[in-house]
C-alpha cells in the first residue's frame, strides 16, 4: 500500500493513508483575565509555545456526523466527528482525525 493517497476536490489536498486517530474531544469556552498567570502555569509544566495558529475550517455536507477540514498556519487536519446538536456548556465529541497537507495557496484554486 502507498504511503500517501491524494484526494482531489476543487483543490489538491494530500491525505496520509495512515489510520485515523480516534479521539474523545472535550470542548469548553472560557474567559481568561490573567494571561500572565496562565502562561506561568503552562511554562512550569514544560508546555511549549508553538505560535498562533490562524485557522480556516471548511465543512462538508455528509449523511452522518460532521466532516471538517481544518487548515492552519501550524496544523492541518481532516476531522470526522459526531456531536449532539448545540449543547450549552461542555461539548463532547467522538472524532476520527487525520493529518492533512494543504498549502494556503491551494484554497483559492
Amino acid at each position: 500500500m502507498d504511503d500517501h493517497r491524494t484526494l482531489v476536490t476543487d483543490r489538491q489536498l494530500s491525505l496520509t493513508s495512515r489510520p485515523f486517530m480516534t479521539r474523545l474531544i472535550v470542548e469548553i469556552k472560557a474567559r481568561c483575565d490573567d494571561h500572565d498567570r496562565i502562561r506561568s502555569f503552562l511554562t512550569s509544566r514544560r508546555a511549549v509555545f508553538r505560535g498562533t495558529d490562524r485557522q480556516v475550517d471548511t465543512y462538508f455536507k455528509v449523511n452522518h456526523g460532521r466532516l471538517k477540514l481544518r487548515e492552519g498556519t501550524i496544523e492541518n487536519f481532516l476531522v470526522c466527528y459526531d456531536r449532539p446538536a448545540a449543547a450549552a456548556g461542555v461539548k463532547l465529541s467522538r472524532a476520527a482525525i487525520s493529518a492533512a497537507n494543504a498549502s494556503p495557496s491551494d484554497r483559492d484554486r
